[in-house]
């Protein structure tokens, strides 16, 4: 019985992490591109239009050179961002997991061997 709650505790986390994570990550990015590109000096609007493109998986190669470093730097500096948080929130994750892990989790010390 404890064997199968492992197992299935195992199999929740394989589900659950990487798709918390990725939605995080996916959130997170167009927030963070907008507001690098408004502190760049884009336009609000088109700030705004240049992230509907990227979040849909547009690419910088229509628009002119100039802009186009400047929006491939920021959604660099974006996307780190945003995968820094999901990492983060893993982290506390799993430390919140170890620490109640450690606590009552004791080895048995068997006289047999």
């Amino acid at each position: 019985m404890a064997g199968s709650s492992v197992n299935m505790f195992r199999q929740l986390g394989s589900v659950l992490g990487p798709s918390i994570m990725g939605t995080l990550v996916t959130t997170r990015f167009p927030r963070n591109l907008q507001q690098r590109l408004v502190e760049a000096g884009i336009p609000d609007p088109e700030a705004s239009r240049i992230t509907a493109a990227a979040a849909a998986g547009g690419s910088p190669t229509s628009l002119p050179p100039q802009l186009a470093r400047t929006v491939t730097t920021s959604a660099a500096g974006a996307f780190t961002d945003a995968v820094h948080l999901g990492l983060l929130v893993g982290g506390v994750v799993l430390l919140a997991m170890a620490v109640p892990a450690a606590v009552f989790i004791r080895h048995r010390n068997d006289p047999a061997g």
